[in-house]
């Protein structure tokens, strides 16, 4: 088999696959003072499209926090979104 030359891939391309497909990003970290562990963080990032983060159970497709409407005809098509506070603009 030809070796096949090397594509390189431009910071776009990087960026489109990464929104199209998501990526977890996981650490932990132990911060120890003379042998002793004192502190310990756990982090968890989700990266991605909100397309892929919806299909991996990361976001609720009617999540009021991404502010997707929905589609024309569905139930609830024609109302405002809700105000912040929860408020119904009256004092």
């Amino acid at each position: 088999m030809a070796p096949q030359p090397r594509t390189r891939s431009s910071l776009v391309d990087v960026l489109d696959r990464l929104l199209d497909r998501g990526a977890v990003l996981a650490a932990d970290i132990v911060i120890t003072v003379a042998g002793e562990p004192m502190l310990g963080l756990s982090l968890r990032a989700a990266l991605g499209g909100i397309d892929a983060l919806v299909a991996y159970g990361v976001f609720a497709a009617d999540d009021p926090v991404l502010g997707l409407r929905p589609p024309p005809g569905a139930p609830g098509a024609g109302l405002a979104p809700p105000r912040p506070g929860g408020g119904d603009g009256e004092a």
